[in-house]
């Protein structure tokens, strides 16, 4: 995987940034790909969506085998 895409999971898991926030329209390839593979959610609750991307316990595993914890 390449740097960007860390670096969309970890700042998913530090800030939770939103869906519409700048920093999603600058990275949004990388948010796809993320969220395509199950590191990065918008899920609060079963079938609740929310407008913020967080961080997935498959994506918090790939971020301590990638180093970057």
């Amino acid at each position: 995987m390449n740097d960007k895409i860390y670096e969309v999971v970890h700042e998913a898991y530090l800030n939770q940034f939103a869906v519409s926030s700048n920093f999603a329209r600058e990275h949004s390839q990388e948010v796809a790909s993320a969220a395509s593979i199950g590191l990065i959610s918008t899920l609060e609750a079963p079938m609740v969506f929310g407008r913020h991307w967080r961080v997935t316990g498959v994506g918090l595993q790939f971020i301590r085998n990638g180093g970057h914890l």
